[in-house]
């Protein structure tokens, strides 16, 4: 489910033009990281891939098809996008869980057991009893887990591409590492998942192609590796690289010859370990 936006622009009301001439292609069963300063258009960005917001100059395309013409069925768009926005948990306002979960399957079509079917396997997805969950009150539970909540919500629809806006904010470490995994297993099923965060360290575990805006226009788009490789015109568009980055940076001034793509821990630890090997340490 390819997504494609042509010559897309966008300005919000009496304002400066967020987004210019953006061209961009997304295959489907992508993982694509989005980043950039705050104000340089990633939310605005995958609100117009969602259809929540409609280009003044462009179109942006799902499978080839213009999903802001006049002809095109908006609930074909719903079944197919998914999007969580920032601490969605804001979101959640029924009165049980499984209620909540299944608001999205309102005017689905699907029978009632069928429903209960997806609310159950998105739960359950998402760590949760199904049995222990569906009749509590989301507003009663904690923060993490009305995360989890609200995000059931958007898996039980079955899209086939995810947006994400800023999904690891206000998580610990054990809620973000437990969050990544689950869209490294959604993306190895085929789902397209699109993430925008400031999280360097997060887009370098899952994302396969990175994308960082500037000024409303595309500064650099490629492997999360090559695009981390130049610390120093990152820096210039006011974001950072992933730790593991850094470190491997700073490895490399000292004479300690780690492998130089290295952008994730995993990679920081094996090339460590291979040069301790070889110097017989372990």
């Amino acid at each position: 489910m390819q997504i494609e936006l042509e010559e897309v622009s966008y300005a919000y009301e009496e304002g400066p033009v967020v987004l210019k001439n953006i061209d961009l292609s997304i295959e489907e069963g992508s993982f694509v990281g989005f980043m950039g300063r705050t104000g340089c258009g990633k939310t605005t960005l995958i609100q117009l891939i969602a259809g929540l917001l409609v280009p003044f100059e462009g179109k942006v395309l799902i499978d080839g098809k213009d999903i802001n013409s006049k002809k095109y069925d908006r609930s074909e768009l719903r079944r197919k996008v998914g999007v969580v926005f920032q601490y969605p948990e804001y979101q959640l306002f029924e009165t049980t869980v499984e209620k909540d979960v299944a608001f999205g399957l309102k005017y689905s079509g699907l029978d009632r057991e069928d429903i209960r079917q997806r609310v159950k396997e998105a739960l359950e997805t998402m760590g949760f009893c199904f049995e222990n969950i569906r009749l509590q009150s989301p507003l009663a539970l904690s923060g993490g887990e009305k995360r989890r909540v609200a995000i059931a919500g958007v898996l039980a629809v079955k899209p086939k591409i995810l947006l994400f806006d800023e999904p690891v904010a206000g998580l610990d470490p054990l809620g973000r590492e437990s969050f990544l995994q689950l869209l490294s297993h959604l993306n190895n099923e085929g789902t397209t998942i699109i993430m925008v965060s400031h999280n360097a360290d997060a887009l370098a575990e899952c994302a396969k192609r990175l994308i960082v805006l500037e000024n409303g226009r595309i500064a650099q788009d490629g492997t999360v590796s090559k695009v981390f490789f130049d610390i120093d015109y990152m820096k210039s568009l006011h974001v950072g690289v992933s730790t593991a980055r850094l470190v491997s940076d700073m490895l490399l001034h000292e004479g300690i010859a780690v492998t130089k793509d290295t952008v994730r821990y995993d990679q920081l630890l094996c090339s460590l370990r291979t040069i301790l090997k070889g110097k017989g340490s372990l």
